[in-house]
Protein backbone atom coordinates (compact mmCIF):
# COMPACT_ATOMS: atom_id res chain seq x y z
CA UNK A 1 0.00 0.00 0.00
CA UNK A 2 1.63 3.05 -1.07
CA UNK A 3 2.31 5.98 1.27
CA UNK A 4 -0.63 8.70 1.28
CA UNK A 5 0.20 12.26 0.64
CA UNK A 6 -2.15 14.77 1.69
CA UNK A 7 -2.76 17.87 0.20
CA UNK A 8 -2.21 20.99 2.62
CA UNK A 9 -6.07 21.37 2.91
CA UNK A 10 -6.14 18.13 3.97
CA UNK A 11 -3.76 18.63 6.44
CA UNK A 12 -5.97 22.25 7.78
CA UNK A 13 -9.05 20.60 7.69
CA UNK A 14 -7.99 17.22 9.48
CA UNK A 15 -5.71 19.37 12.22
CA UNK A 16 -8.59 21.78 12.99
CA UNK A 17 -11.18 18.47 13.05
CA UNK A 18 -8.68 16.85 15.83
CA UNK A 19 -8.46 20.52 18.06
CA UNK A 20 -12.04 20.44 18.04
CA UNK A 21 -12.41 16.80 19.05
CA UNK A 22 -10.43 17.29 21.86
CA UNK A 23 -12.61 19.97 22.85
CA UNK A 24 -15.24 17.93 22.61
CA UNK A 25 -13.86 15.18 24.53
CA UNK A 26 -12.88 17.35 27.48
CA UNK A 27 -16.58 18.07 27.91
CA UNK A 28 -17.66 15.22 27.32
CA UNK A 29 -15.31 13.21 30.29
CA UNK A 30 -16.76 14.80 32.39
CA UNK A 31 -19.98 13.88 31.93
CA UNK A 32 -18.91 10.46 32.04
CA UNK A 33 -16.04 10.03 33.78
CA UNK A 34 -13.39 8.55 31.07
CA UNK A 35 -10.18 10.44 30.29
CA UNK A 36 -10.56 12.10 27.53
CA UNK A 37 -6.94 10.93 26.59
CA UNK A 38 -8.80 7.27 25.72
CA UNK A 39 -11.41 8.89 23.72
CA UNK A 40 -8.37 10.75 21.49
CA UNK A 41 -6.48 7.24 21.20
CA UNK A 42 -9.39 6.02 20.21
CA UNK A 43 -9.97 8.09 17.34
CA UNK A 44 -6.22 7.63 16.23
CA UNK A 45 -7.68 3.71 16.21
CA UNK A 46 -10.50 4.68 14.34
CA UNK A 47 -8.92 6.44 11.86
CA UNK A 48 -5.93 3.78 10.98
CA UNK A 49 -9.39 1.12 10.80
CA UNK A 50 -11.28 3.29 8.31
CA UNK A 51 -8.08 4.19 6.21
CA UNK A 52 -7.40 0.32 5.92
CA UNK A 53 -11.01 -0.57 5.11
CA UNK A 54 -10.50 2.31 2.16
CA UNK A 55 -7.25 1.18 1.64
CA UNK A 56 -5.78 4.41 1.62
CA UNK A 57 -2.05 3.98 2.95
CA UNK A 58 -0.79 5.78 6.25
CA UNK A 59 -0.10 9.15 5.57
CA UNK A 60 3.53 10.76 5.80
CA UNK A 61 3.64 12.37 9.08
CA UNK A 62 7.74 13.37 9.10
CA UNK A 63 8.88 15.47 10.89
CA UNK A 64 5.51 16.37 12.56
CA UNK A 65 6.04 13.79 15.60
CA UNK A 66 9.61 14.76 16.26
CA UNK A 67 8.76 18.97 16.40
CA UNK A 68 5.65 18.27 18.59
CA UNK A 69 7.90 16.01 21.04
CA UNK A 70 10.44 18.74 20.75
CA UNK A 71 8.33 20.83 21.90
CA UNK A 72 5.81 19.09 24.12
CA UNK A 73 8.99 17.56 26.41
CA UNK A 74 10.42 21.81 26.74
CA UNK A 75 6.77 22.93 27.79
CA UNK A 76 6.04 19.65 30.24
CA UNK A 77 9.60 20.44 31.94
CA UNK A 78 8.91 24.48 31.49
CA UNK A 79 5.11 23.72 32.95
CA UNK A 80 6.59 21.49 36.17
CA UNK A 81 9.17 24.30 37.27
CA UNK A 82 6.76 26.90 37.41
CA UNK A 83 4.49 24.92 39.91
CA UNK A 84 7.97 24.77 41.88
CA UNK A 85 7.83 28.07 43.97
CA UNK A 86 10.19 27.33 47.16
CA UNK A 87 8.91 29.00 50.19
CA UNK A 88 9.84 27.98 53.96
CA UNK A 89 6.70 27.58 55.38
CA UNK A 90 6.52 24.58 52.37
CA UNK A 91 10.01 23.21 52.67
CA UNK A 92 8.97 20.12 54.55
CA UNK A 93 6.09 19.15 52.37
CA UNK A 94 8.34 20.10 49.51
CA UNK A 95 10.90 17.09 50.92
CA UNK A 96 8.38 14.88 51.91
CA UNK A 97 7.18 15.46 48.07
CA UNK A 98 10.56 15.26 46.60
CA UNK A 99 11.60 12.00 48.33
CA UNK A 100 8.14 10.29 47.15
CA UNK A 101 8.89 11.70 43.45
CA UNK A 102 12.18 10.30 43.71
CA UNK A 103 11.66 6.99 45.71
CA UNK A 104 8.46 6.47 43.68
CA UNK A 105 9.81 6.92 40.10
CA UNK A 106 13.01 5.57 40.58
CA UNK A 107 11.64 2.27 42.24
CA UNK A 108 8.97 1.56 39.98
CA UNK A 109 11.55 2.19 36.90
CA UNK A 110 13.86 -0.61 38.29
CA UNK A 111 10.73 -2.58 39.31
CA UNK A 112 9.14 -2.41 35.39
CA UNK A 113 13.00 -2.98 34.08
CA UNK A 114 12.97 -5.88 35.92
CA UNK A 115 9.42 -7.23 34.15
CA UNK A 116 11.02 -6.62 30.96
CA UNK A 117 13.82 -8.16 31.03
CA UNK A 118 12.56 -11.27 32.28
CA UNK A 119 9.36 -11.59 29.51
CA UNK A 120 10.66 -9.34 27.10
CA UNK A 121 13.50 -11.69 24.92
CA UNK A 122 15.47 -8.37 23.04
CA UNK A 123 15.24 -6.95 26.10
CA UNK A 124 18.18 -8.69 28.14
CA UNK A 125 20.11 -5.46 28.51
CA UNK A 126 18.89 -4.13 31.85
CA UNK A 127 19.93 -1.30 31.01
CA UNK A 128 17.95 -0.72 27.99
CA UNK A 129 15.20 -2.45 29.79
CA UNK A 130 15.58 0.45 32.13
CA UNK A 131 15.17 2.87 29.55
CA UNK A 132 11.86 1.48 28.02
CA UNK A 133 10.84 1.12 31.69
CA UNK A 134 11.65 4.56 32.65
CA UNK A 135 8.51 7.12 30.86
CA UNK A 136 5.90 4.17 32.46
CA UNK A 137 7.54 5.39 35.96
CA UNK A 138 6.61 9.16 35.34
CA UNK A 139 3.43 10.52 36.85
CA UNK A 140 1.47 13.06 34.02
CA UNK A 141 1.73 16.43 36.01
CA UNK A 142 -0.75 18.07 34.04
CA UNK A 143 -3.08 15.25 34.69
CA UNK A 144 -2.61 15.34 37.90
CA UNK A 145 -2.56 19.27 39.07
CA UNK A 146 -5.88 19.73 36.70
CA UNK A 147 -7.51 16.80 38.74
CA UNK A 148 -6.90 17.54 42.33
CA UNK A 149 -9.56 20.60 43.53
CA UNK A 150 -11.31 18.05 45.48
CA UNK A 151 -8.82 17.32 47.96
CA UNK A 152 -7.34 19.36 50.98
CA UNK A 153 -5.51 22.20 50.19
CA UNK A 154 -2.10 19.97 51.95
CA UNK A 155 -3.31 17.58 50.15
CA UNK A 156 -3.18 19.21 46.38
CA UNK A 157 0.53 20.97 47.46
CA UNK A 158 1.94 17.84 47.41
CA UNK A 159 0.59 15.96 44.54
CA UNK A 160 1.54 19.41 42.88
CA UNK A 161 4.98 18.97 43.82
CA UNK A 162 5.02 15.05 43.65
CA UNK A 163 4.20 15.41 39.90
CA UNK A 164 6.11 17.95 39.02
CA UNK A 165 9.34 16.01 40.70
CA UNK A 166 8.18 13.09 39.13
CA UNK A 167 8.48 14.54 35.26
CA UNK A 168 11.46 16.38 36.10
CA UNK A 169 13.40 13.30 37.79
CA UNK A 170 12.40 10.77 35.46
CA UNK A 171 12.87 13.00 31.88
CA UNK A 172 16.13 13.44 33.52
CA UNK A 173 16.83 10.31 33.97
CA UNK A 174 15.53 8.77 30.72
CA UNK A 175 18.07 11.25 28.66
CA UNK A 176 21.08 10.30 30.88
CA UNK A 177 20.18 6.66 30.26
CA UNK A 178 20.15 7.56 26.59
CA UNK A 179 23.48 9.24 26.40
CA UNK A 180 24.97 6.22 28.53
CA UNK A 181 23.50 3.80 26.25
CA UNK A 182 24.55 5.49 22.99
CA UNK A 183 28.23 6.04 24.70
CA UNK A 184 30.59 2.90 23.96
CA UNK A 185 32.51 3.76 26.81
CA UNK A 186 31.33 4.94 29.99
CA UNK A 187 35.18 5.74 31.94
CA UNK A 188 35.62 8.05 35.19
CA UNK A 189 36.75 10.89 32.37
CA UNK A 190 33.14 10.65 30.53
CA UNK A 191 32.26 11.17 34.21
CA UNK A 192 34.07 14.02 34.89
CA UNK A 193 32.71 15.31 31.41
CA UNK A 194 28.91 15.31 32.71
CA UNK A 195 30.21 16.82 36.02
CA UNK A 196 32.00 20.05 33.99
CA UNK A 197 29.13 20.00 31.32
CA UNK A 198 26.58 20.38 34.03
CA UNK A 199 28.36 23.16 35.86
CA UNK A 200 28.67 25.05 32.43
CA UNK A 201 25.03 24.06 31.86
CA UNK A 202 23.58 25.57 35.15
CA UNK A 203 26.23 29.21 34.92
CA UNK A 204 24.87 29.57 31.18
CA UNK A 205 21.43 28.91 31.94
CA UNK A 206 21.48 32.14 34.91
CA UNK A 207 22.79 33.96 32.99
CA UNK A 208 20.71 33.55 29.76
CA UNK A 209 17.69 33.01 32.26
CA UNK A 210 17.82 36.64 33.80
CA UNK A 211 18.92 38.55 30.44
CA UNK A 212 16.04 36.78 28.84
CA UNK A 213 13.76 38.15 32.38
CA UNK A 214 15.72 41.64 31.67
CA UNK A 215 14.61 41.82 28.19
CA UNK A 216 11.07 40.79 28.43
CA UNK A 217 10.38 42.66 31.07
CA UNK A 218 11.22 45.87 28.50
CA UNK A 219 8.90 44.06 25.78
CA UNK A 220 6.12 46.28 25.21
CA UNK A 221 4.55 44.68 22.32
CA UNK A 222 0.45 43.41 22.70
CA UNK A 223 1.63 40.46 20.61
CA UNK A 224 3.74 38.12 22.84
CA UNK A 225 2.60 34.38 22.56
CA UNK A 226 4.79 33.49 19.72
CA UNK A 227 8.06 35.68 21.56
CA UNK A 228 7.63 33.58 24.63
CA UNK A 229 7.25 30.41 22.92
CA UNK A 230 10.54 31.80 20.82
CA UNK A 231 12.32 32.08 23.47
CA UNK A 232 12.17 28.76 25.25
CA UNK A 233 12.65 26.96 21.31
CA UNK A 234 15.86 29.50 21.35
CA UNK A 235 17.30 28.19 24.75
CA UNK A 236 16.69 24.51 24.27
CA UNK A 237 18.21 25.14 20.66
CA UNK A 238 21.45 26.92 21.90
CA UNK A 239 21.57 24.10 24.67
CA UNK A 240 21.96 21.88 21.84
CA UNK A 241 23.92 23.93 19.44
CA UNK A 242 26.42 24.21 22.51
CA UNK A 243 26.63 20.62 23.73
CA UNK A 244 25.06 21.35 26.67
CA UNK A 245 22.01 19.84 28.66
CA UNK A 246 19.22 21.70 26.91
CA UNK A 247 16.54 20.58 28.80
CA UNK A 248 18.18 21.52 32.35
CA UNK A 249 18.69 24.79 30.85
CA UNK A 250 14.56 25.42 30.05
CA UNK A 251 14.26 23.92 34.18
CA UNK A 252 16.70 26.70 35.63
CA UNK A 253 14.72 28.86 33.11
CA UNK A 254 11.39 28.13 34.66
CA UNK A 255 12.83 27.69 38.17
CA UNK A 256 14.36 31.16 38.35
CA UNK A 257 10.10 32.48 36.69
CA UNK A 258 8.83 30.37 39.69
CA UNK A 259 10.88 31.55 42.52
CA UNK A 260 11.03 35.50 41.42
CA UNK A 261 10.78 36.53 44.92
CA UNK A 262 14.50 34.70 45.36
CA UNK A 263 15.70 36.75 42.44
CA UNK A 264 14.21 39.93 43.91
CA UNK A 265 15.92 39.40 46.92
CA UNK A 266 19.49 39.16 44.79
CA UNK A 267 21.96 42.12 43.90
CA UNK A 268 20.51 41.92 40.33
CA UNK A 269 16.94 41.69 41.63
CA UNK A 270 17.07 45.80 41.57
CA UNK A 271 16.74 45.66 37.79
CA UNK A 272 14.04 43.50 37.56
CA UNK A 273 10.13 44.80 37.98
CA UNK A 274 8.34 42.68 40.32
CA UNK A 275 5.27 43.32 38.79
CA UNK A 276 6.54 42.46 35.50
CA UNK A 277 8.13 39.47 36.64
CA UNK A 278 4.64 37.96 37.75
CA UNK A 279 3.04 39.30 34.50
CA UNK A 280 5.91 37.12 32.44
CA UNK A 281 5.16 33.91 34.34
CA UNK A 282 1.88 34.15 34.15
CA UNK A 283 1.81 34.52 30.25
CA UNK A 284 4.36 31.27 30.48
CA UNK A 285 1.62 29.31 32.45
CA UNK A 286 -0.69 30.40 29.64
CA UNK A 287 1.37 29.40 26.72
CA UNK A 288 2.79 25.97 28.54
CA UNK A 289 -1.34 25.04 28.94
CA UNK A 290 -2.18 26.01 25.47
CA UNK A 291 0.79 23.88 24.06
CA UNK A 292 0.39 20.86 26.06
CA UNK A 293 -3.37 20.59 25.25
CA UNK A 294 -2.11 21.07 21.28
CA UNK A 295 0.42 18.07 21.83
CA UNK A 296 -1.69 15.85 24.18
CA UNK A 297 -3.85 16.05 21.23
CA UNK A 298 -1.64 15.50 18.55
CA UNK A 299 0.46 13.08 20.36
CA UNK A 300 -2.81 10.57 21.62
CA UNK A 301 -4.12 10.45 18.11
CA UNK A 302 -0.70 9.71 16.87
CA UNK A 303 0.06 6.93 19.42
CA UNK A 304 -3.56 5.43 18.93
CA UNK A 305 -3.12 5.32 15.02
CA UNK A 306 0.06 3.68 15.60
CA UNK A 307 -1.58 0.96 17.91
CA UNK A 308 -2.31 -2.65 16.27
CA UNK A 309 -5.91 -3.49 17.13
CA UNK A 310 -5.44 -7.46 16.93
CA UNK A 311 -2.70 -7.04 18.88
CA UNK A 312 -4.03 -6.04 22.40
CA UNK A 313 -6.12 -8.69 23.52
CA UNK A 314 -2.94 -10.94 23.59
CA UNK A 315 -2.40 -12.71 26.71
CA UNK A 316 1.07 -11.65 26.79
CA UNK A 317 0.43 -7.63 26.67
CA UNK A 318 -2.26 -8.30 29.03
CA UNK A 319 0.14 -9.96 31.59
CA UNK A 320 2.97 -7.59 31.04
CA UNK A 321 0.46 -4.44 31.32
CA UNK A 322 -1.45 -6.11 34.89
CA UNK A 323 2.31 -6.88 36.24
CA UNK A 324 3.45 -3.32 35.77
CA UNK A 325 0.17 -1.59 37.15
CA UNK A 326 0.11 -4.13 40.49
CA UNK A 327 4.01 -3.27 41.14
CA UNK A 328 2.99 0.50 39.89
CA UNK A 329 0.65 1.11 42.79
CA UNK A 330 2.01 -1.64 45.05
CA UNK A 331 5.22 0.73 45.48
CA UNK A 332 3.19 3.62 45.62
CA UNK A 333 0.69 2.52 48.34
CA UNK A 334 4.07 1.49 50.60
CA UNK A 335 5.54 4.86 49.85
CA UNK A 336 2.34 6.72 50.89
CA UNK A 337 3.01 4.61 54.30
CA UNK A 338 6.29 5.93 55.00
CA UNK A 339 5.36 9.56 53.88
CA UNK A 340 2.59 9.53 56.22
CA UNK A 341 -0.02 11.13 54.06
CA UNK A 342 -3.71 11.03 55.00
CA UNK A 343 -6.57 9.10 53.09
CA UNK A 344 -3.97 7.01 51.58
CA UNK A 345 -6.40 4.99 49.57
CA UNK A 346 -7.37 7.38 47.67
CA UNK A 347 -4.67 9.41 46.91
CA UNK A 348 -2.86 5.61 45.81
CA UNK A 349 -4.45 6.25 42.46
CA UNK A 350 -3.79 9.13 41.55
CA UNK A 351 -0.80 7.91 39.36
CA UNK A 352 -1.89 8.36 35.81
CA UNK A 353 0.58 8.18 33.12
CA UNK A 354 -0.40 10.52 29.83
CA UNK A 355 1.63 12.18 26.97
CA UNK A 356 4.87 12.48 28.60
CA UNK A 357 4.59 9.07 28.83
CA UNK A 358 4.13 8.73 25.04
CA UNK A 359 6.71 11.52 23.91
CA UNK A 360 9.51 9.75 25.60
CA UNK A 361 8.91 6.41 23.70
CA UNK A 362 8.73 8.71 20.54
CA UNK A 363 12.13 10.42 21.43
CA UNK A 364 13.76 6.53 21.86
CA UNK A 365 16.66 7.07 19.11
CA UNK A 366 16.58 4.34 16.11
CA UNK A 367 19.82 2.90 17.68
CA UNK A 368 18.16 1.41 20.60
CA UNK A 369 14.94 0.62 19.36
CA UNK A 370 13.58 -2.97 19.58
CA UNK A 371 10.57 -5.14 18.38
CA UNK A 372 10.34 -6.67 21.60
CA UNK A 373 8.15 -3.79 23.19
CA UNK A 374 4.74 -3.64 21.34
CA UNK A 375 3.39 -0.21 22.09
CA UNK A 376 0.07 -1.79 23.13
CA UNK A 377 1.09 -2.06 26.69
CA UNK A 378 1.27 1.94 26.41
CA UNK A 379 -2.18 1.96 25.95
CA UNK A 380 -3.16 -0.33 29.09
CA UNK A 381 -1.48 1.50 30.93
CA UNK A 382 -2.41 4.87 30.11
CA UNK A 383 -6.32 3.95 30.00
CA UNK A 384 -6.20 1.83 33.50
CA UNK A 385 -4.25 4.54 35.53
CA UNK A 386 -6.44 6.94 33.89
CA UNK A 387 -9.92 5.23 35.01
CA UNK A 388 -8.51 4.03 38.27
CA UNK A 389 -7.93 8.27 39.21
CA UNK A 390 -11.38 8.52 37.88
CA UNK A 391 -12.51 6.08 40.36
CA UNK A 392 -10.64 7.84 43.17
CA UNK A 393 -12.00 11.10 42.44
CA UNK A 394 -15.19 9.99 42.22
CA UNK A 395 -15.25 8.43 45.66
CA UNK A 396 -13.55 12.05 46.66
CA UNK A 397 -16.60 13.92 45.74
CA UNK A 398 -19.00 11.44 47.10
CA UNK A 399 -16.95 11.94 50.42
CA UNK A 400 -17.05 15.80 50.13
CA UNK A 401 -21.03 14.90 49.58
CA UNK A 402 -21.43 13.45 52.27
CA UNK A 403 -19.16 15.87 55.00
CA UNK A 404 -21.27 18.77 53.76
CA UNK A 405 -24.39 17.26 54.22
CA UNK A 406 -23.77 15.96 57.71
CA UNK A 407 -21.86 20.00 58.66
CA UNK A 408 -25.12 20.96 57.23
CA UNK A 409 -27.77 19.10 58.80
CA UNK A 410 -30.50 19.80 56.13
CA UNK A 411 -30.37 23.56 57.53
CA UNK A 412 -32.64 26.09 55.95
CA UNK A 413 -31.12 30.11 55.04
CA UNK A 414 -32.79 32.06 58.08
CA UNK A 415 -34.97 34.85 56.81
CA UNK A 416 -33.68 38.68 56.94
CA UNK A 417 -36.18 39.57 59.57
CA UNK A 418 -34.26 37.05 61.79
CA UNK A 419 -30.95 40.16 61.79
CA UNK A 420 -32.71 42.27 63.03
CA UNK A 421 -32.78 43.55 66.92
CA UNK A 422 -29.35 42.40 67.65
CA UNK A 423 -25.81 42.34 67.04
CA UNK A 424 -24.52 40.30 64.19
CA UNK A 425 -21.48 37.26 66.00
CA UNK A 426 -21.33 34.40 64.13
CA UNK A 427 -23.21 32.48 60.70
CA UNK A 428 -26.62 31.87 61.92
CA UNK A 429 -28.91 29.25 60.41
CA UNK A 430 -32.11 27.51 61.31
CA UNK A 431 -32.87 23.51 62.08
CA UNK A 432 -35.49 21.59 60.79
CA UNK A 433 -37.75 23.04 63.75
CA UNK A 434 -37.07 26.17 63.20
CA UNK A 435 -34.81 26.78 65.74
CA UNK A 436 -32.41 29.88 65.16
CA UNK A 437 -28.81 28.21 65.73
CA UNK A 438 -25.45 30.40 66.27
CA UNK A 439 -22.12 29.16 65.75
CA UNK A 440 -19.76 30.67 68.00
CA UNK A 441 -15.97 31.15 66.63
Amino acid sequence: MEQFQPNPYSLIISASVIIILSFIYKAISKKINIPDAVLLILTGMIVKQAMNVLKIGEPNLFPVPEILGIIGLIMTILDATLHLEFDQQNLSKIGRSFGMAFLGTIGTALAIAGIFYYHLDSLNNFKLSLLYAMPLAILSASIVTSNIDQFTKEQRLFHRYESAFSDIIGITAFFMLQDILLVSETTNATSVGWGSNLILTTITSLITSYTLIFLLQNAKANVRLFLLISVVLLLYAIGKLLNLSSLTIILIFGMVLSNGHLLLKSYLGKYINPTSLKEIRDDYSVVTIEANFVVRTFFFVIFGFSIVAAVLFKPQIILISSFILVSLYIIRYILFQIFGQDETSLQVYMAPRGVITILLFFAIPPELKTDAFQMEILFFIITVSGLLMTYSLLIQKKRQIHIHADDDNDLIAPPDSIYRGFKYKGPISLNKEGEAKKDNF
